[in-house]
C-alpha cells in the first residue's frame, strides 16, 4: 500500500492526483485528464488523501455525462410528438365535449367534440399505416388515444420527481434508454402500459 501510485504522479516534489477523462467526454470536459494538487511530498500522505480527491473528479466527469446526454439529447421522434399533442386533444374533447362543437353539413350544431376527435385521430393513424407501416400506426393510435405511454416521455419526470445524485440519474437514465432499445429490437411497444411484472 505504501508504494501504491494508482491515480497519483509527481509534479515538481509534489504528488497530484490525476484522473482520466473517458475519450467520449474529452469534448466536454476540454481535456484528457483531470488533476488536483495535494500539496505533499510523501507518498503515504498522498495515498491517504487521493481516495477523496479522485470520488470528487469522478463525480465531476459524471455530472459532464449527464449534461452531455442531455444537450446531446437524440432528437425527438415528430410522430411521437404529435400522438402527445392528439392525446392532449383527446383528453380534452372527453373532459369537455362542446370544446370540439362543430356543425353538420344541415347546419346543426354537433356538441360530440370527443367522437369527432377520435375519429381523426383514426384518421391520421390510417395516413400512417399508409406511409409508415401498421406497427407505426398502432402505437400512434396507442399514444394518442391514452392506451399508452411512452417510456422514455417520463424518464425527466421520474428524474426530478427524486433526490439522487448526479451518477444514479446517469446509471438509471441508462437503464431505461437500454431496455427502450430492448424492446424496440425485439419488436414489442416501448410503453409503460405494455410492461407487465415477470410471474415467478
Amino acid at each position: 500500500m505504501a508504494f501504491d501510485k494508482r491515480y497519483l504522479k509527481k509534479h515538481g516534489n509534489q504528488w497530484i492526483v490525476v484522473v482520466k477523462v473517458p475519450e467520449r467526454l474529452r469534448k466536454a470536459v476540454g481535456k484528457a485528464h483531470l488533476k488536483h494538487p495535494l500539496h505533499t511530498d510523501s507518498l503515504a500522505v498522498a495515498n491517504r488523501e487521493k481516495f477523496r480527491v479522485v470520488a470528487t473528479l469522478k463525480d465531476e466527469l459524471l455530472k459532464a455525462e449527464a449534461e452531455m446526454r442531455r444537450k446531446a439529447k437524440e432528437a425527438p421522434d415528430p410522430l411521437a410528438d404529435e400522438a402527445m399533442q392528439w392525446r392532449e386533444a383527446v383528453q380534452q374533447s372527453e373532459a369537455d365535449p362542446s370544446f370540439y362543437a362543430y356543425e353538420d353539413d344541415e347546419g346543426n350544431l354537433v356538441e360530440d367534440g370527443h367522437g369527432l376527435t377520435l375519429s381523426l385521430v383514426r384518421d391520421r393513424a390510417e395516413e400512417i399505416a399508409v406511409k409508415e407501416g401498421v406497427v407505426r400506426a398502432k402505437d400512434f393510435h396507442d399514444v394518442a388515444t391514452g392506451q399508452a405511454t411512452p417510456i422514455n416521455r417520463l424518464i425527466d419526470k421520474w428524474l426530478a420527481e427524486r433526490p439522487m445524485k448526479p451518477r444514479q440519474q446517469v446509471d438509471y437514465r441508462r437503464a431505461v434508454e437500454k431496455f427502450s432499445s430492448w424492446l424496440a429490437a425485439q419488436r414489442l411497444p416501448a410503453s409503460i402500459e405494455a410492461v407487465k411484472r415477470t410471474q415467478p
